[in-house]
């Protein structure tokens, strides 16, 4: 099995130049290298080796070879993914749902556009992947929260400078689709569950999910509120 590589950096000597050279790898697994200005040891390379340091603890997916103008969707996708998967878990430890929608969020663009220098994806180009989801028969309330993730990726980018800032901003242009005025269609309202389909059902439950259903029924609780739920939350102190 081979050595775990370091992500912190190390001043190393460059033999056929004579002027220090700093070797890291990035959070990505990319191993990255850069010269330093002035001669090996001298103080003008352990200053810019310092201010390096700093850099990369701030920006761990910092890259001293890839130009904005050369880094391709697929490779800022994979960058922005290996960040999100440590960013979006829950105290457990466990990912959150945020991973599965980015995912679902960043196919389009991965399948129609993954060859595409990152810094030309435009307004235009946004838009073009907003209409194949569209095609897709996306609704349009989901459609514009994915368009959004595809503009939170570029915003996380522009400040980790894997793109111009302009970048973004061109993209923050495109404004989300408005009822009525587009080919979208709209998602189907949400609607109580029939009281009598409750009442059939809650007999075939175990006590536990039918007292989870019961909660919900009486106090108007979320799925995900009732699942989080422990009894220590709630005053038994007095009467019920």
């Amino acid at each position: 099995m081979s050595a775990k590589r370091k992500p912190t950096p190390s001043y190393l000597l460059h033999k056929q130049s004579g002027r220090a050279r700093a070797v890291w790898t990035d959070a990505s697994g990319i191993r990255q290298q850069k010269l330093l200005p002035g001669l090996y040891d001298s103080p003008e390379s352990r200053t810019a080796f310092a201010q390096l340091q700093l850099e990369i603890a701030a920006h761990p997916h910092y890259s001293a070879q890839a130009k904005a103008s050369d880094l391709t969707m697929n490779e800022l996708m994979l960058a922005f993914m290996t960040w999100a998967d440590t960013y979006y878990r829950k105290p457990s430890g466990e990912p959150t749902s945020e991973i599965h929608e980015l995912n679902w969020s960043l196919r389009p663009v991965r399948e129609l556009y993954g060859d595409t220098p990152a810094a030309q994806f435009g307004p235009r180009v946004l838009a073009a992947v907003r209409e194949d989801m569209v095609r897709r028969k996306w609704a349009r309330s989901l459609i514009n929260r994915r368009i959004d993730r595809i503009k939170r990726l570029f915003k996380w980018a522009a400040a980790e400078e894997l793109v111009p800032v302009t970048t973004y901003e061109g993209l923050r242009t495109l404004t989300g689709l408005r009822k009525g005025r587009s080919a979208a269609r709209e998602s189907d309202p949400v609607k109580p569950v029939d009281a009598a389909v409750v009442d059939a059902t809650l007999p075939r439950l175990d006590a536990h999910l039918g007292t989870m259903v019961v909660l919900q029924r009486l106090t108007g609780m979320r799925p995900g509120e009732v699942c989080v739920f422990r009894l220590q939350e709630v005053d038994r102190a007095g009467a019920v």
